[in-house]
């Protein structure tokens, strides 16, 4: 079940075939994005220095 407001916010939601827990893309997706964004040029920054 999505909290009240969620739905003023946000409609695209998926639901796990697994757990069917309900999912959508907040603004933990774009924090986690940017970071996946920082790790993956450090980590090519030192692949290619080797």
């Amino acid at each position: 079940m999505l909290e009240p407001k969620t739905r003023l916010y946000f409609d695209t939601f998926s639901i796990c075939s697994s757990c069917q827990r309900i999912y959508w893309q907040g603004s933990h997706s774009t924090r986690l994005s940017t970071f996946i964004s920082a790790v993956r040029r450090c980590c090519c920054r030192l692949h290619s220095a080797e």
